[in-house]
């Protein structure tokens, strides 16, 4: 699952000082503010073909007629196909899901298919609000290339990003994914677990272009670069994203790590 949300890698959001977090305001309206005039759009599908094969995975997404999510199914060639039933309370806030005929509560789904989130920590955010220097530790190697940084305590990355939508933001709102984000920021006695706050803060609002992540003595080095095909609303149609690695202990040529090719297809 974690490389569901690497493999177009849209994370995260702001946090702008311990002191303001009460007066942010909503996830909503930082990615409108970032897209101003954007529309809009809902994916029903996300495929990802990879290089390295246990990286290729089919997401289908299911709504109703009011644009809620209600359910989505996950195909990946490493963990094989889950099913996830979402449901919601009286209020219209998700309460949780069952998948695969196990109960989920909200805790437990982003500790699930957003368990990227739990080990990303942002150090500076750019002037839209979006993360731009991050660090992931160890256990989070496998979401750049799998294996490379067993010996690395943790990375440090420069994220830059496209004027374009993070295509997955009204997919994620349409699951009530963002409100419950949004609680993290509300003096309300609300008890935000640790997973879900480092989804907070980690929401990005544009569509990220390129990464750069190296190890603390600056001799490992890894580049992902992404290429988009857009639609007439700014959405990606198709992107490439090509991850190189370079160890610089042994040699100062890019190494090929995986290149990824991801369609999204969006509601009609």
């Amino acid at each position: 699952m974690k490389n569901i949300f690497w493999a177009t890698f849209h994370f995260s959001l702001i946090l702008y000082s311990v002191l303001s977090v009460s007066c942010r305001k909503s996830a909503e309206d930082e990615f409108n503010d970032a897209n101003l005039n954007s529309k809009a759009k809902f994916l029903t599908r996300l495929e990802v073909v990879s290089t390295r094969y246990e990286e290729n995975l089919v997401i289908d997404i299911s709504y109703d007629s009011n644009n809620r999510v209600t359910s989505f199914a996950v195909n990946s060639a490493e963990n094989g196909l889950s099913y996830y039933s979402l449901y919601y309370d009286s209020n219209n806030s998700l309460n949780g899901a069952i998948r695969d005929g196990d109960f989920l509560d909200v805790d437990d789904l982003y500790q699930s298919p957003l368990n990227v989130f739990e080990t990303g920590t942002v150090l500076e955010y750019d002037e839209k609000g979006n993360p731009s220097r991050i660090e992931i530790n160890k256990y989070n190697y496998d979401l750049i290339y799998g294996g490379v940084f067993d010996s690395f305590d943790y990375l440090t990355g420069e994220i830059t990003y496209e004027n374009a939508p993070n295509p997955f933001f009204h997919t994620l709102n349409a699951a009530k994914f963002i409100d419950v984000l949004d609680m993290v920021n509300l003096n309300l006695g609300f008890q935000a677990s640790p997973s879900i706050v480092k989804a907070r803060q980690l929401l990005p609002l544009n569509n990220i272009k390129k990464m750069n992540f190296w190890n603390p003595e600056e001799d490992f080095h890894v580049e992902v670069n992404a290429n988009y095909d857009y639609d007439t609303d700014n959405y990606p149609k198709e992107a490439i994203i090509i991850t190189k690695y370079t160890d610089y202990t042994e040699s100062n040529i890019p190494v090929l790590g995986s290149t990824r090719q991801i369609t999204y297809t969006y509601k009609q």
